[in-house]
Formats: structure tokens, sequence, C-alpha cells
């Protein structure tokens, strides 16, 4: 994750937040290392339960799958 890259380097900040070596800590204390996890597999949990709340609450007419979101043209590139 690019974005992600030396966040927590403090010599040199990369991005303008005075607090975000503290920021950064307490996120990882809270969600673990990888807080923004990729592709489906790392993430089935909360989109399945995205799935089952949006037909719950009659936002969507049918039960749908995790790989159902992305187009099939994807499918090879979404990490499974």
């Amino acid at each position: 994750m690019l974005a992600a890259a030396d966040m927590d380097e403090t010599a040199a900040l990369r991005y303008m937040l005075p607090w975000l070596a503290e920021e950064v800590r307490r996120t990882r204390e809270v969600m673990g290392e990888d807080y923004w996890p990729y592709g489906i597999r790392d993430n089935e949990h909360t989109l399945r339960a995205f799935l089952r709340y949006s037909r719950e609450q009659g936002l969507a007419h049918r039960s749908w799958e995790p790989r159902d979101l992305f187009a099939k043209e994807c499918h090879d590139q979404v990490v499974v």
C-alpha cells in the first residue's frame, strides 16, 4: 500500500499532520497492523455483513455474493 508507506516515519513527517505518529499508533492498536486490507478474501466478513444488511433493509432486491460487486472483467484483477 503505497499511500501508507513510511507513514510512521518520524524523522521527517511525510504528511502535514503534527499528530500523525500518535494517530497511526492508536489506529494500529485498535484495528491492527493492516487496517485497510485489500481484496475480497481479506474483506469477506465485512462485505458479507454489508450485503446482508442491504438485503435486510430492502436496499437490495436479492442476496448477493461479495464477488458480485465487481465487474466480471475485473475478476482476474481482484485479489481473491
